[in-house]
């Protein structure tokens, strides 16, 4: 008896010890082809129940409710794993978690931990084990509850990955190059849209789109662009008017665009209507830059002229480093702005975009920008940080104030029709720069005003001062990946 007491003593020693030394050590992330992927523990005897809860590319703290949440209660082979076979993971995706063990007598650690996925993460076939919570999540997929989400006109299934590049090459089979000066346009931005590949190529898996000078393509010739002409010929890709989109001849104070850049739309490849979009990337830095990255209509169904039928900014802000509005207020690349574009009139283009002021430099680090887009609302996020929950507006009601358009179908009109997905750089125009806007240390004026015919030139006239802040790659946007997801 004495025998058996002692060693009912020494087994709870052992245990008690084996408790107290236990430590969650980091998880281990593997690919799982041909989409997504395993995170595990390792196995230690006296594990009874692991559960994680996982953000990708988001920070999560400890008792944050994730994207993704499971509860393992037996372990595979030797490993306590969360299989999730619905999500594309790939090397450069941070998987953020925080995880639960159960372990001994009752003893409940939790930690928060970051794993990255390399080249070097493990790929295992996807073979779908009896007990994975995926598994039965994926059987439930099959029967596709339907989303409001359509794509070319066809609803799709609920949290459906509905468009996805990763740009590792530059798949011209979902991408359309524009090519056009865009004079006819409602902001008549100072460029043309050319396809040359200095301005826009793919290398190491990310896009790159980035501007330059005309001069580079006008030649050395520095009065071309007072008195020149640019025919971009049958290769023009004019969108509203070919006569003011395919040709420019320079006269008087008009001038050729002093600025040559690119932008690749979706329109002939995939649209869709209500969704939630991410897009990771850098953003241009330089004065009077800015990042175009939008929603565009597909069939101009409310009208063509002063955004009769809306623009959809997922990301946008001003590259200049520092930037004042005429009541001194910072409107510089520290902000970051989303939402809708209604009007070319400046009354009316603040009215629907929300920023917040994020104190970073966005042009030298990835940040993952999100828009989802609802059937009453939009919601604004950067890094999974929330800045516009509620950007809730009866759209319809602006649209008869702006346009005296009656003729709408909801009231997100004109948001409620299919839109495609547009990115590029811009610089100039006559809509996103406030005038009598400072820049810089020396706190210079905006050098053009606003619906001034003489606006791109006197904009390139202080090509001195503003070309020097682009400096190389900084002064593009740099996307690593898109993607489109169903509600």
């Amino acid at each position: 008896m004495k025998f058996l007491l002692n060693l009912s003593i020494f087994k709870f020693y052992i245990i008690s010890v084996l408790v107290s030394s236990y430590t969650v050590p980091d998880a281990t992330v593997e690919i799982i082809k041909p989409k997504g992927f395993r995170l595990s523990l390792p196995n230690e005897n006296g594990i009874s129940e692991v559960s994680f809860n996982v953000k990708i590319n988001q920070r999560i703290n400890l008792y944050q409710p994730g994207d993704f949440a499971a509860i393992i209660k037996e372990r595979t082979n030797d490993v306590w794993a969360f299989d999730n076979i619905n999500t594309i993971v790939k090397p450069g995706d941070e998987i953020n978690y925080w995880v639960h063990v159960r372990f001994g007598n009752g003893k409940n650690l939790r930690e928060v931990g970051i794993v990255p996925v390399t080249s070097k993460s493990v790929e295992i076939l996807n073979f779908c084990p009896e007990k994975s919570q995926e598994c039965a999540a994926s059987s439930d997929k099959l029967e596709c509850k339907l989303s409001a989400t359509t794509v070319g006109g066809k609803q799709v299934c609920k949290d459906e990955l509905i468009f996805e590049d990763n740009f590792e090459t530059l798949d011209w089979t979902k991408w359309s190059r524009e090519i056009r000066i865009p004079q006819s346009s409602d902001d008549g931005q100072f460029v043309m849209f050319l396809d040359k590949p200095k301005n826009c190529h793919v290398k190491n898996g990310q896009l790159h789109i980035i501007p330059s000078l005309s001069s580079e393509v006008l030649g050395k010739d520095v009065k071309r662009i007072r008195n020149g002409e640019y025919n971009l010929g049958a290769q023009c890709t004019a969108i509203l008017d070919k006569s003011q989109e395919c040709r420019k001849k320079a006269q008087f104070y008009q001038i050729l665009p002093p600025v040559v850049s690119a932008r690749i739309n979706t329109k002939h490849s995939f649209s869709f209507r209500y969704g939630r979009v991410e897009v990771k990337a850098k953003l241009p830095k330089g004065d009077w830059l800015f990042p175009l990255m939008l929603l565009e209509p597909l069939e101009n169904y409310y009208g063509v002229k002063n955004y009769m039928s809306g623009q959809i900014r997922i990301a946008f802000n001003r590259g200049n480093n520092i930037l004042l509005d005429g009541n001194y207020t910072d409107i510089s690349n520290k902000w970051i702005f989303g939402g809708v574009v209604m009007s070319n009139l400046e009354k009316y283009r603040n009215q629907f975009l929300r920023g917040t002021k994020i104190d970073l430099d966005l042009s030298a680090d990835f940040h993952i920008y999100s828009l989802t887009w609802m059937e009453d609302q939009f919601i604004l996020a950067i890094d999974g940080k929330v800045y516009s929950q509620n950007f809730i507006v009866d759209f319809s009601k602006w649209m008869e104030k702006i346009h005296g358009q009656t003729r709408v179908t909801s009231k997100m009109a004109p948001f409620d029709k299919e839109f495609y997905l547009a990115f590029g750089v811009a610089a100039g125009g006559h809509s996103d720069f406030p005038d009598y806007c400072k820049s810089g240390i020396d706190r210079i004026s905006k050098p053009w005003k606003n619906g001034d015919p003489k606006a791109e030139l006197f904009f390139w006239k202080d090509v001195d001062s503003w070309s020097k802040t682009w400096v190389s790659d900084a002064s593009g946007l740099h996307i690593d990946y898109v993607r489109v997801y169903a509600l």
